[in-house]
């Protein structure tokens, strides 16, 4: 299929939970955030407001991707112009396949499922990214 990554029904359906789950995430990030949550030492208190960070750009590159195959599959952009430059590809792997930190101690439970989730949902967006590019070439 030359348009987007398919059927509008899978697509709304990641679509549906890339918004759900960015919305959860903001909701705890807002409430960490007003509470002043800190951890106990200077160095895990910065690694808990890294993964924070990993958190929210890991969602915020999965969401310009799916609005981007939105905007394929309303014939704004084409397939091939999208897959062509990289400013429409899913970015910033490095940081965003990184979990090393989701299990450590200073992570609060809450925290670190929705880095998994958003990791999980990240590698599946980053499949989706491989195979619509695999299709256009």
């Amino acid at each position: 299929m030359a348009q987007g990554i398919g059927p509008t029904a899978f697509f709304d359906k990641t679509y549906d939970e890339a918004l759900a789950l960015s919305e959860q995430a903001h909701a705890y990030l807002s409430d960490i955030h007003h509470k002043n949550v800190s951890a106990d030492t200077p160095v895990d208190d910065l690694r808990l407001r890294c993964e924070a960070f990993r958190l929210s750009t890991r969602l915020m590159q999965v969401m310009a991707w799916l609005l981007n195959q939105r905007a394929i599959h309303e014939g704004e952009l084409s397939a091939a112009d999208v897959m062509e430059s990289e400013e429409y590809r899913l970015g910033s792997a490095g940081v965003c396949r990184d979990d090393s930190q989701h299990d450590h101690p200073a992570i609060p439970p809450a925290m670190g499922d929705l880095l998994d989730r958003s990791l999980n949902l990240y590698i599946r967006t980053e499949r989706l990214d491989d195979m619509m590019q695999n299709n256009i070439h």
